[in-house]
C-alpha cells in the first residue's frame, strides 16, 4: 500500500523482476533475493544478510582508498555489471549506498529498483537515465570504462587529488 501511494509499486517490480532474472546462477557481488511475499499492506523482499554495512560508510570513514583496495572494490563492482549485462539487465542506480558489504567484506550490489530489463532485440542498445538515445556498443564500452575507471581513481588519489576535499564535499559538486 505504501509503495502504491507513492508510486513506487513499478520501481518493487522493477527489482523483483531483476532479482529473479540473476537468481540462477547467481553471482557473489550481486544481492540475492530468497524470499517474495505480500500481505494486504504490504509487499516483501526477502534478501540476502550483508552485516558489513554500505560502502559509502566505509568511505566516509576512510576517505581514502589504498590503491589494492581501490582496485578491489572497482574490481567487484565491474564483475557484478559484466553478470548483470549478461543476463540483460541495466543497473542505474549505481552508487556508494548501493553497494552493501557482508561480514566477509564482499561488496554486493544491491537496490535493483530502477533496474530495466532489456528484451533480445534491443540487447545491443545500451540506456542510460536522462537519454533519450541507445548508445553503440563502442559508445557505451568508452563510457562503463570512464564511470569505473574515475570513482576508483578518486578513491585512491582521495577526491581527484585533493586529500584535504571531504567526500561529502564533491559528492554535492557531482550530484
Amino acid at each position: 500500500a505504501h509503495a502504491t501511494r507513492n508510486g513506487g509499486l513499478a520501481q518493487v517490480i522493477a527489482e523483483r523482476d531483476a532479482l529473479v532474472t540473476l537468481e540462477d546462477p547467481g553471482h557473489p557481488n550481486v544481492i540475492r533475493l530468497h524470499a517474495t511475499f505480500r500481505d494486504d499492506d504490504s509487499l516483501y523482499l526477502v534478501l540476502e544478510l550483508a552485516t558489513g554495512g554500505e560502502l559509502f560508510q566505509l568511505i566516509e570513514k576512510f576517505e581514502r582508498f589504498e590503491p589494492a583496495g581501490a582496485r578491489f572494490y572497482a574490481g567487484c563492482v565491474a564483475l557484478a555489471i559484466s553478470h548483470l549485462h549478461k543476463h540483460g539487465v541495466i543497473f542505474r542506480d549505481l552508487k556508494p549506498e548501493n553497494c552493501l558489504l557482508d561480514a566477509d567484506g564482499t561488496l554486493k550490489v544491491t537496490d535493483f529498483g530502477l533496474s530495466r530489463l532489456l528484451d533480445a532485440p534491443l540487447a545491443r542498445a545500451r540506456l542510460y537515465p536522462g537519454l533519450h538515445t541507445p548508445f553503440s556498443p563502442a559508445t557505451s564500452r568508452t563510457i562503463r570504462g570512464w564511470t569505473c575507471w574515475r570513482p576508483s581513481r578518486e578513491r585512491s588519489n582521495g577526491m581527484g587529488g585533493s586529500p584535504s576535499r571531504p567526500f561529502t564535499q564533491c559528492r554535492v559538486r557531482i550530484s
